[in-house]
Formats: C-alpha cells, sequence, structure tokens
C-alpha cells in the first residue's frame, strides 16, 4: 500500500509486477476503495481491441437539434396534403426527442404508397421534400463518435487498471507506456481530431486531470 500511496503521491504511473493469482490487481481495487477513488478496470488478452482506449463509431437512433429544426420544416411541406398531416400528427410524438428512424421510414412508406393524393402541381415539390428526409435518416449520416471509458477517465480524472498488460496487443502497449513517463501524454491518431493528450500544458494538447491515475499489473513468467 505504501508503494502505491508513494505512486499517487508523486504522480507516477504504478506498474506493479508479480507472479499470476499473487494479489496485485486485488490490492489495487482495494486501495482505491479505501481512497473513495472510481477505478475503471481493463482485463488485457490478445483480442483486446484500440478501441479500448479511442472510442468506436455508433449508430445513433435520434435526430440532432438541426435535423430537427429541418425536419419540422418539412413536416409543414408535406402536411399541404391533408392525409399526410393526419398521418403525422397521429404517428409523431409532439417533443422531437422522441422521434425514432422507423418512425421517418414508415412515413416515406406511406407517402410512396399514396402517391394519388399528391396533384401534380405539388407531386415535384413533396418529391423533393422526400428526398430531403431520406438525406437525414440514412444510415451513413447517423454514425457518431463514442467516448471510450478511458478517454473520460483521462478528462475526468478517474483511476485506471490496466490488469495484465503482458497479453494486450502490442499497440495497445505501445500507447500505455507513453503514459508511465515522467511527463505523461497519449497521442492517439486513430482517433482522428483531439487525438494528443498531456498532463503538462502544450498547445493544441487535451489536458489530463490531475486526478487520473495509472495502474499497470505485469507477470514476467
Amino acid at each position: 500500500l505504501l508503494f502505491l500511496a508513494c505512486s499517487v503521491i508523486s504522480k507516477r504511473s504504478c506498474i506493479l509486477q508479480g507472479a499470476t493469482s499473487s494479489g496485485k490487481s486485488h490490492i489495487i481495487r482495494l486501495f482505491a476503495k479505501m481512497l473513495g477513488q472510481e477505478l475503471i478496470v481493463y482485463q488485457m488478452n490478445k483480442d483486446t481491441g484500440i478501441s479500448i482506449l479511442t472510442g468506436q463509431p455508433l449508430l445513433s437512433s435520434t435526430l440532432n437539434n438541426e435535423d430537427i429544426d429541418n425536419i419540422i420544416l418539412w413536416f409543414e411541406n408535406i402536411s399541404i396534403i391533408p392525409a399526410f398531416k393526419e398521418y403525422i400528427k397521429d404517428n409523431f410524438s409532439e417533443n422531437p426527442k422522441e422521434w425514432k428512424l422507423t418512425d421517418f421510414s414508415y412515413l416515406l412508406n406511406y407517402i410512396d404508397e399514396n402517391q394519388e393524393m399528391i396533384s401534380e402541381n405539388n407531386k415535384e415539390f413533396i418529391n423533393k421534400t422526400v428526398i430531403e428526409i431520406k438525406k437525414i435518416i440514412r444510415h451513413e449520416k447517423r454514425f457518431t463518435h463514442q467516448e471510450s471509458e478511458f478517454i473520460k477517465a483521462l478528462k475526468e480524472g478517474k483511476w485506471v487498471l490496466i490488469d495484465g498488460i503482458e497479453s494486450a496487443p502490442p499497440e495497445i502497449a505501445q500507447k500505455i507506456s507513453s503514459l508511465c513517463g515522467d511527463d505523461p501524454e497519449l497521442h492517439l491518431i486513430e482517433r482522428g481530431k483531439n487525438n494528443y493528450f498531456s498532463r503538462n500544458k502544450r498547445e493544441n494538447a487535451q489536458p489530463i486531470s490531475d486526478n487520473f491515475h495509472l495502474f499497470v499489473t505485469f507477470n514476467p513468467s
């Protein structure tokens, strides 16, 4: 415990070496619990992916505010057809945050199946509106980036345990090692923008919280 305490006080990453089942991760968990610190644990193996650090793309099922504003405008366009206006009223919540992408697919199918309700004068106008709605709900537009718990810990000052670093793929071990020196930093070019983190204030670097602490267990055998 004294070794762990010195690591925290000096703000240096703690690497705990020992044989399998020697209690390395247990003592770290106990230490974090004693100090009331949230500890995020990653158990390493050969299949561990870099996404534990970088995060991953996530297909969103909701609309952002800009999309909602556009949809509301296009609903007004569609509503010049009384049946379409009634369909929107009956099938869409008054709260746009509750709208689901599947609801729009059903609406578009309804419009497609009832083309006879659209006069020749309005057909081009309605069809253009349908095309714009399709652009918004298509899957390739719905991907967002889900932040990893590791990056959240860096920013919010939580503690992280990398358990069994010897089993991690080389690219993960390399990234983690950059956080274990005198000048902790992390480059995640796989993440795209905002990919550099540093405890020291550097230009274009996202700050690593002073309370963030990294523990690593290592079995040399």
